[in-house]
């Protein structure tokens, strides 16, 4: 089995061990097409060693993403995403931009229709029926309704006017030191 970089197979170095042990048990001879390593006592801890920085890194990594989530949230800015939510536009499409929504004429009628229909006591379901029957397409395009395409539009607080921004964080776990994602503070 051919590897790039043994940071690609994991970043941490139980599970690269682990990995290592099976597929020596099992007569598959692991070649790094990109590092120089030998299976010598020598070689296994560098592996070891490259492991256990390597998930540092990843912890590292997740800290300065957070960090610069938060920063571009305090300049009151939206978290980046691919596509705005639907029924707005980027008011500055400008791939780095993208701070702030506008009103999309063409799909801001159908998130006040699922939201009126649903003030009247209509269901979900039959509200994504009636979206399906008038073929109007969802989110993504396609011409069948998901009752979650519309349960999407009525639960996401943005629609409601609230900006629920960064609504969950990844912290270590001081016993594993896994890193888990919890509720922000």
């Amino acid at each position: 089995m051919v590897i790039d970089v043994l940071d690609r197979l994991s970043r941490d170095e139980g599970d690269v061990g682990a990995f290592y042990h099976h597929a020596d048990r099992h007569g598959v001879t692991i070649e790094l097409a990109s590092e120089d390593r030998d299976e010598t006592e020598k070689g296994r801890m560098m592996r070891t060693l490259t492991g256990m920085f390597s998930r540092m890194e990843r912890a590292e990594i997740i800290r300065r993403t957070q960090r610069g989530k938060r920063k571009r949230v305090t300049d009151g800015n939206l978290l980046p995403v691919a596509t705005p939510l639907y029924g707005y536009l980027w008011a500055d499409p400008e791939k780095k931009a993208r701070t702030r929504y506008i009103v999309d004429p063409e799909t801001a009628p159908i998130i006040v229709r699922i939201w009126t229909r649903i003030a009247e006591g209509v269901s979900i379901r039959e509200v994504a029926r009636e979206l399906d029957a008038d073929g109007i397409p969802t989110p993504a395009q396609v011409l069948r309704h998901a009752d979650c395409s519309a349960r999407s539009a009525l639960t996401r607080l943005t629609r409601a006017g609230i900006q629920a921004r960064l609504r969950a964080c990844c912290v270590t776990q001081p016993t594993s030191g896994n890193m888990r994602r919890t509720a922000s503070p």
